[in-house]
């Protein structure tokens, strides 16, 4: 596979890059490790390939995101404020009908 990325963009290795990085959730950490499939994703965007390009450039947009603060920091959670939630007509109508009633 190398050597096939390694060829001209005519020989089909910027498409041979860019599926060598879209495999990365098939492999284990050790083999994300050893093929860094980001490589992959730079050599196949470098040669032009449009779906790398693309991807590229989603990664930095996400990328800068996470930098400027726009997502929520891992673990932080929405906790409720102390109102309750408020009475509806219908439980209203509920507890009336119930509270009509003979046990």
């Amino acid at each position: 596979w190398r050597a096939a990325a390694e060829l001209a963009p005519a020989d089909g290795a910027e498409e041979a890059a860019f599926y060598l990085y879209d495999e990365r959730m098939l492999l284990n950490p050790r083999q994300r490790a050893r093929l860094q499939p980001m490589g992959w994703l730079q050599v196949s965007a470098d040669l032009g390939f449009p779906a790398a390009v693309e991807e590229l450039a989603n990664l930095r947009d996400t990328q800068a995101m996470l930098e400027a603060g726009c997502f929520p920091k891992r673990g932080e959670r929405f906790v409720r404020n102390d109102k309750a939630r408020s009475w509806t007509t219908t439980e209203e109508r509920g507890k009336v009908l119930i509270s009509g009633l003979e046990w």
